[in-house]
């Protein structure tokens, strides 16, 4: 059950948003990403886990930018 509070949220989070996280996150979680920040005990950035981010990034990018494209051309149609 969702909370008023989280429906709120979501409707006030652009389309194009959601479809960014929810994309570089599957990427991230298959790829043995993180989606935390990666720091070390000391509070130091971990390079390795920054690189392996960086990746799922790339790889994610292409179908990042055809899903944006066609939610763009479906308001240009005006939302059918």
């Amino acid at each position: 059950m969702r909370s008023e509070l989280i429906d709120r949220m979501l409707k006030k989070t652009p389309l194009e948003t959601r479809v960014k996280v929810t994309i570089r996150s599957y990427f991230i979680t298959q790829h043995g990403g993180t989606l935390l920040t990666p720091l070390d005990e000391n509070g130091d950035v971990i390079p390795e886990a920054v690189e392996t981010n960086r990746k799922c990034f790339e790889e994610a990018e292409p179908l990042l930018k055809a899903v944006l494209e066609d939610i763009k051309k479906w308001k240009e149609d005006g939302c059918p």
